[in-house]
């Protein structure tokens, strides 16, 4: 569930407990922890969102769903998409843009000192986690070429994450080898912040020689 944070206090209690009303087995209410030890806040997690949609298309004369990173269309199809018959649904996807020849996956369970990477909600906030990422990535930044990118599930875990290895040092010292880069949450910025990405990488700076 997303609020704006330009919606009243009361307007969004009041979407909250809206958000109450759906089947149980459809959602989950989280208690969130925030740096400080005294402030917390709730937050309901839809887990399921057939019902929610099915009202949507139920509305619409069309809906289109556009995305660049939503395969398997399976997936979205048994969630979303289950209740329409199958002739009424058209799917168009185009190639990718990276050669097979250039892609290499590969799963890493534990960190440098030994701590499983486990991100799963009840452990993703967890210090040991959190620590040992940190040490992994500043690895990866000292043997990777050029740019390297890392991927959070929310700007809020972001952030939280990056304040912790902030005051490690962690990113002062990765720094050292390649500039830094936040994706900002306004839109219109993501285009900027991706030219200076890639500007960085293409023209390192003195002291800083190998990307971004």
């Amino acid at each position: 569930m997303f609020v704006a944070k330009h919606i009243p206090a009361l307007q969004q209690v009041q979407v909250f407990i809206q958000a109450l009303l759906n089947v149980s087995l459809n959602g989950k209410i989280g208690v969130i922890d925030t740096e400080k030890e005294t402030s917390s806040y709730f937050k309901y997690l839809l887990l399921s969102p057939t019902e929610v949609f099915q009202e949507i298309v139920s509305e619409a004369r069309s809906v289109i769903l556009a995305g660049g990173t939503m395969e398997p269309m399976s997936e979205f199809k048994i969630q979303l998409l289950d209740f329409v018959p199958e002739s009424n649904v058209d799917m168009f996807s185009c190639g990718h843009i990276v050669p097979a020849s250039s892609i290499l996956t590969v799963a890493i369970p534990v960190g440098p000192t030994g701590t499983l990477l486990d991100f799963r909600y009840e452990m993703r906030m967890n210090d040991k986690v959190i620590s040992d990422l940190r040490n992994a990535v500043a690895a990866l930044c000292v043997v990777i070429p050029h740019g390297a990118v890392c991927f959070f599930v929310s700007y809020s875990y972001m952030d939280h994450v990056c304040a912790k290895w902030k005051a490690s040092g962690i990113l002062a010292r990765i720094e050292k080898k390649k500039h830094i880069f936040f994706e900002p949450r306004q839109t219109r910025a993501v285009e900027t912040c991706l030219i200076n990405y890639s500007n960085a990488i293409a023209n390192p700076n003195k002291g800083v020689p190998d990307g971004s």
